[in-house]
């Protein structure tokens, strides 16, 4: 067992290919933008797109010996042992949104992250193409791979977000993409974007869990 993809399934997912049996140089990370009006549509593009980077083969460009131009099929990485998806949230957050009250002034109200409630088409539409290709894969709790990749105790940085008509202007929340870049760096691995340093994260925690386990030991039977 030796080589799992960790998946930070959003919009914008965050994807890393972690080889086990090799240097942290070596993992290799990227994004997946998921294209489309509606969830529907986004997902069905999050899920062709995750097919492609799935695929063992790709089309490579050779020169026969007459200066002739072909493609032939070539594997560009080592089979697939194992997915590792970040589990959504199973409560929806509420955040306070205020607006202009005639007779108050401002006045605060709930809203909810309209992403958040769509997490669960995405994330359902990856373990569909995951299974259909007979891969075995988990879902991680944030809470799960953040203990993995940071450490037990290990408490996130705050950042100031402005919310409009705020009487503070906003308020302080745990930043948890800075960190996660940061220590993607540290380990010397090459990341763009914090959803690619959080997949990094999730690909750490899966060979902690006991399903990646156990997997190991029937591998070594």
């Amino acid at each position: 067992m030796a080589l799992i993809l960790g998946l930070d399934v959003a919009t914008q997912t965050g994807f890393a290919w972690l080889d086990t049996n090799a240097s942290l140089s070596t993992v290799k990370t990227g994004v997946i933008k998921a294209e489309g009006k509606s969830s529907d549509e986004k997902a069905a593009s999050l899920a062709t797109q995750l097919i492609a980077e799935l695929h063992e083969y790709v089309d490579e460009e050779r020169v026969d010996e007459d200066g002739r131009k072909y493609f032939t099929k070539v594997r560009r990485r080592k089979p697939l042992d194992y997915v590792a998806i970040e589990r959504p949230l199973p409560n929806i957050m509420q955040f306070e949104k205020y607006n202009n009250d005639l007779i108050d002034g401002d006045a605060a109200t709930s809203t909810v992250n309209s992403n958040q409630m769509l997490l669960p088409t995405y994330t359902g539409a990856v373990i569909a193409i995951v299974a259909a290709y007979r891969i075995p894969f988990e879902t991680i709790a944030p809470q799960t791979w953040h203990k993995a990749y940071y450490g037990s105790g290990f408490k996130p940085p705050k950042k100031f977000i402005k919310i409009k008509r705020h009487p503070q202007g906003g308020k302080w929340q745990n930043d948890w993409k800075t960190p996660a870049i940061e220590r993607a760096r540290a380990l010397r691995i090459d990341v763009k974007t914090a959803d690619a340093a959080e997949a990094v994260g999730i690909a750490f925690a899966a060979s902690n869990t006991q399903t990646f386990k156990m997997l190991n030991m029937r591998a070594a039977a």
